[in-house]
């Protein structure tokens, strides 16, 4: 079946790992996949639509000068080389412009539902409004959303077009069902149901043990603990994506898969964000995730799920404990997971295949 994946892919690692784990899995199955075009976006976000004129119009100098300076803008203009790899429809204002070119549409993964999240914003194709082709949810969150109420009876007739609905997190589970009176099922991100990305040289080729910092938003508090723990070990702080200035050294990478090998060959990990928490699970490194304000509770879902709830950073914590991890437990909770998830994106999926 041709597919449209209708999701963000260009925002940060975090977004082109989890679609693009998705398009793997399913162009694995003998699909044909093809990204939706970050133009529908474009409407909301004056940003996002300047970074592409910028990509495509100014000079390489003047790109590398203020990608140094604007973390944001160099992660875009990276993962535009990346995304060359992958089809990505023509640029739209709509899904229904371009649904034509596909036999289903799937929303999903990540934060598209989080409507009220200023960096989100409401995108009424993300809740199916307007499009007429058979479609349906995978591990879709809205995990920050309100409810104000000129946005509400909305996106309920919204959701109420979807075949059916997989998401995230039970936090979007339960205002799904509270809306629609649906159960909606939680799946894995696909970034934990497809690492195609997993760095599978398992020779280590760093001659230094370092700690690996992933994540924009970190406390003093949680700065002075990190390097505490660092030391300790005379292990060296080394950021990534986000250069912070209390680490050794920062990493400067010029490819989505980079990173990867820079997370498999670290010794540990302390990570903020959601995805940066995945990037080490996958990669087997020992971690702990620092809870912040916009990214806290995903994170803190995510490793409730996976029996990993130990790996919260708190205050109490003794910087000199034994931060060591049993991955094999983890692999065991994941495989039941992954099957799980992968029957049900292929059950939909089946459904549709066989209406055509």
């Amino acid at each position: 079946m041709r597919i449209g994946i209708l999701t963000v892919y260009f925002a940060d690692y975090g977004s082109f790992f989890h679609a693009t784990s998705l398009y793997h899995f399913l162009q694995s199955q003998g699909h044909e996949c093809e990204l939706i075009h970050e133009s529908l976006r474009y409407k909301v976000s004056k940003m996002l639509a300047i970074s592409n004129v910028f990509f495509k119009v100014s000079p390489s100098f003047l790109k590398k000068i203020l990608g140094k300076r604007i973390t944001p803008l160099n992660i875009y203009m990276l993962l535009k080389q990346d995304l060359n790899h992958y089809n990505i429809s023509p640029m739209c204002k709509s899904v229904k412009e371009i649904e034509d070119r596909y036999d289903c549409i799937i929303m999903g993964s990540d934060e598209l539902w989080s409507s009220t999240n200023k960096t989100i914003r409401y995108i009424p194709d993300y809740f199916g409004l307007g499009i007429s082709k058979p479609h349906f949810s995978y591990s879709t969150s809205g995990i920050t959303l309100d409810f104000p109420n000129n946005l509400e009876k909305q996106i309920t007739e919204g959701l109420k077009s979807f075949q059916s609905l997989a998401v995230r997190d039970s936090v979007t589970a339960d205002w799904i069902e509270k809306l629609t009176k649906q159960k909606a099922k939680v799946v894995l991100d696909p970034a934990l149901l497809d690492p195609y990305y997993k760095y599978s040289d398992k020779t280590k080729t760093s001659t230094v043990d370092y700690v690996i910092v992933y994540g924009e938003h970190f406390s003093e508090q949680q700065i002075k603990w990190i390097q505490a723990f660092a030391a300790f070990r005379n292990f060296e702080l080394r950021s990534i994506a986000w250069q912070h200035s209390w680490c050794d050294k920062h990493f400067e990478i010029h490819a989505a898969l980079e990173l990867q090998h820079v997370f498999a060959n670290a010794s540990f990990c302390m990570s903020s964000t959601f995805h940066g928490t995945i990037f080490a699970i996958v990669n087997n490194v020992p971690f702990f995730s620092f809870l912040s304000k916009n990214r806290g509770k995903k994170v803190q879902l995510l490793l409730h799920d996976l029996d990993l709830s130990d790996r919260i950073h708190s205050s109490q914590m003794d910087f000199r404990a034994d931060g060591n991890l049993n991955f094999e437990k983890v692999e065991q909770i994941l495989a039941l997971k992954r099957q799980d998830s992968k029957d049900y994106l292929l059950n939909e999926l089946n459904k549709i295949e066989r209406n055509l």
